[in-house]
């Protein structure tokens, strides 16, 4: 669980680190990032509330 929810914040780091770089990079990184991690969660809740 721990591992889960660290992720987005390390690589939202490491984006936000190398964010002079390369701007649209970052945005969509941050962006696929969102939406994965908001599948997933949605995903969780339905598992819980249908088993």
């Amino acid at each position: 669980m721990a591992v889960k929810l660290l992720l987005p914040f390390i690589l939202g780091f490491v984006l936000w680190r190398i964010r002079n770089r390369s701007l649209k990079f970052v945005t969509c990184s941050l962006g696929l990032l969102l939406i994965v991690h908001s599948v997933v969660m949605i995903f969780h809740v339905y598992w819980i509330f249908n088993s």
